[in-house]
């Protein structure tokens, strides 16, 4: 397939957006697709990657009627985000709510020798190296005081990053308290590894 012809676009963003996009460098770094490509990322590779996600959502909202008879929608229409949930566990780790307590571990979870569970494929634990975004700081300093960590994985074609112990004597820590500018909350989600914290999509402090 050609690639189209491609156009420079100027905008003008204010401080605290142009912040937002340097914080999602290093996740974008990491990409599969960009360390594939070889691609150097930067806030402008980020800035395309948040544009056509965007454009995507937005024309995912255009309802699919002839074009005669489509009548103009309001400004505030958009596609709705992702349902929030942490990536997926493979089919052969035990998933039933008969074996897996609301704030509990399935029995068939892999433990290791050090007393440590073995989280499932996709969740990748957060690189020492890796900055975390400067609206998760309090958030992070939080579950690091109670002894979490932080992982990323992918939640359709999302990428969401959440707080996890793989330390069962240590599950039961309480979620983080405080919304955002925005009134969202840490989302708690039941697994058989155990409960997960989960960053909303958009977070803002």
């Amino acid at each position: 397939m050609t690639r189209g012809k491609m156009n420079p676009i100027k905008l003008t963003l204010e401080e605290e957006m142009l912040s937002r996009l340097d914080d999602l460098v290093p996740m974008v770094g990491d990409s599969a697709a960009a360390r594939e490509f070889g691609i150097k990322v930067d806030r402008h590779v980020v800035a395309r990657v948040a544009l056509l996600r965007g454009l995507t959502s937005m024309e995912a909202a255009v309802p699919a009627v002839p074009a005669d008879v489509v009548e103009s929608a309001p400004d505030s229409v958009v596609a709705p985000p992702p349902p929030l949930t942490l990536p997926a566990i493979p089919e052969e780790s035990p998933s039933s709510k008969a074996d897996t307590p609301e704030f509990g571990v399935a029995e068939d979870v892999d433990v290791g020798e050090d007393g440590l569970i073995a989280p499932p494929e996709g969740w990748h634990a957060w690189s020492l190296s890796e900055k975390v975004p400067m609206a998760h700081e309090k958030v992070d300093a939080h579950y690091k005081s109670g002894g979490w960590r932080r992982y990323w994985g992918h939640a359709g074609e999302e990428v969401i990053a959440f707080y996890w112990s793989p330390e069962e004597s240590l599950q039961d820590y309480p979620s983080y308290k405080q919304s955002d500018r925005s009134g969202q909350t840490i989302k708690v989600q039941s697994t058989p590894y155990g409960p997960g914290h989960i960053i909303p999509h958009g977070w803002s402090e």
